[in-house]
């Protein structure tokens, strides 16, 4: 069964240990339509043995009630010091044992930002250019990269991941391809 864990809940960044493949949701969050809601959806609709690890919060970043049967029980009272250290952990076992997917979503129309201070999917920038560079140079890195139409800048990354990682890479072009492949990839 798929368990899930969202980076803060109840209060909690708590340390769950698993044997189970993680697969880990990178992407926007802030400023973003809740495409992680549907990604853990079509996860727990897979019902596949995976820990799906996703940088959601309960309460200010939208985590959807219907998921919370789905979540992890929190397995001891170590928690990490920051939701950054929760992020790097579940990210790096991915990478070696799971899979870690990109889901590059456009942003919600201005006007329904949040957080107008923020610069849209600036971190996830940052960790796309990490990640494709250690699959450049550790090609055994568990990486997939799903787009979508209208994310800031498409065309520029792409020429960029096709530079560093070949025209042979795939990129899939809806959530649930993207999905699917990195449960594929987490249990192969």
């Amino acid at each position: 069964m798929t368990r899930l864990h969202i980076a803060v809940r109840d209060g909690r960044k708590a340390i769950i240990p698993t044997k189970l493949p993680v697969v880990f949701s990178a992407g926007p969050v802030r400023n973003a339509p809740l495409w992680q809601n549907d990604a853990m959806r079509i996860a727990v609709k897979r019902d596949k043995p995976i820990f799906f690890a996703c940088p959601l919060r309960d309460g200010e970043d939208g985590f959807a009630p219907d998921l919370e049967p789905y979540l992890a029980s929190f397995a001891g009272e170590n928690d990490f010091p920051r939701q950054r250290a929760m992020e790097r952990y579940y990210l790096n076992q991915a990478g070696e044992e799971g899979c870690i997917f990109f889901y590059l979503a456009k942003s919600l129309p201005r006007e329904q930002w949040k957080w107008p201070e923020k610069s849209y999917a600036q971190f996830t920038m940052k960790e796309l250019g990490d990640w494709t560079t250690i699959k450049r140079f550790i090609p055994r890195t568990r990486l997939v990269i799903g787009v979508e139409e209208g994310f800031p800048e498409l065309s520029t990354i792409l020429f960029d991941i096709e530079e560093d990682l070949g025209k042979d890479f795939p990129i899939y072009h809806t959530l649930e391809q993207t999905v699917d492949a990195a449960i594929a990839m987490a249990l192969s």
